[in-house]
């Protein structure tokens, strides 16, 4: 259980392979070591609106996690606060853009870092699951799913986990057993397995970390493990 909230969204472990670290709805990051203790907040976090509830516009509510394994900060994109950082240590964290361009941003969800450059990419809204196609500046469909993708995290064994809070048919993904909430694909597209409805509900991501799936969720207080 996660200390009286809900919503982990993001899973992601330090370059030494601690954790899980995940964010959640009162705007604060966890780390699990035997048990959730907080890793990082931001400078409302003593706020009662925070402590008491979940006022995700005043409090902040972290959505994406990425660790640079170089640098050891940890990188997170917050819905309502924009793109923060925080060092190896956690602790109190730094806003390092709210704006691009002079338009702030609206949503911030998805982040990664190129381990190579340090570059942080990050999206303000997204609902399309794409790849770079082989021609500059083209994209191409790398696959059709029954549902709406939510975090796509790579696999140790060369694929990508795609998490799904709802079917197409409108239903939230596991409302039934038989029903889909993640895939397993291979570098082409192709669905190698899914994870269905006996997992959990509603789940935003997969990550896959010495042979146990870490599973997110929007909306859950707590966050899912079984074997990969």
């Amino acid at each position: 259980m996660l200390n009286k909230t809900v919503g982990p969204e993001s899973i992601e472990f330090d370059p030494s392979g601690q954790g899980p670290y995940t964010g959640v709805s009162n705007g604060r990051i966890l780390k699990w070591q035997g048990n959730w203790t907080d890793f990082a907040y931001n400078p409302m976090y003593r706020d009662r609106d925070c402590v008491e509830n979940s006022n995700e516009t005043k409090c902040g509510r972290p959505l994406g996690l990425r660790f640079n394994d170089v640098t050891g900060n940890l990188y997170i994109a917050d819905a309502s606060l924009g793109l923060l950082s925080v060092g190896p240590k956690g602790g109190l964290v730094n806003v390092l853009a709210t704006e691009a361009g002079g338009v702030p941003f609206k949503f911030l969800n998805g982040l990664d870092v190129d381990q190579l450059t340090g570059d942080v990419y990050f999206t303000d809204s997204s609902d399309h699951l794409v790849r770079r196609g082989p021609k500059t500046g083209t994209f191409e469909l790398f696959v059709n799913l029954p549902g709406y993708p939510d975090n796509i995290t790579r696999d140790p064994r060369g694929g990508y986990w795609v998490a799904m809070s709802n079917l197409k048919a409108g239903d939230p993904a596991g409302a039934a057993p038989e029903h889909p909430v993640a895939f397993r694909l291979d570098q082409e597209g192709n669905i190698l397995e899914a994870l269905t409805g006996g997992v959990t509900t509603s789940i935003s991501e997969v990550h896959e970390q010495t042979g146990s799936l870490w599973i997110g969720s929007v909306s859950n207080p707590y966050v899912g493990v079984c074997s990969a």
